[in-house]
């Protein structure tokens, strides 16, 4: 099992790595599960980080997050946190190794 807790929007507006890479990088680590915590656009720690950019990640949705992990992963549970974040447990797809 992997764990991506609050790291996504580090490797996004930090790294600016691409979500196929991450969801990639991701699918390299695991062979079956994912526990992923996906920080929107919205969240007070990615609009400090955004700085300027909104342009380029200010638009960022949990369906590009998605459509992104979707090669590789699906989702076996979903939780959104009070705060607005979203943990997923995802499943490593068995075709895709």
């Amino acid at each position: 099992m992997v764990l991506m807790l609050a790291v996504i929007h580090h490797l996004i507006l930090r790294e600016q790595a691409p979500l196929e890479l991450i969801a990639e990088l991701a699918a390299g680590l695991t062979t079956r599960w994912l526990v992923l915590e996906w920080v929107p656009p919205s969240d007070p720690m990615f609009q400090e980080w955004l700085r300027g950019r909104d342009d380029l990640y200010g638009k960022l949705s949990e369906a590009d997050l998605m459509e992104s992990f979707g090669r590789w992963f699906h989702v076996a549970d979903r939780t959104v946190l009070e705060n607005e974040r979203v943990m997923l447990l995802m499943e490593r797809n068995p075709q895709e190794s």
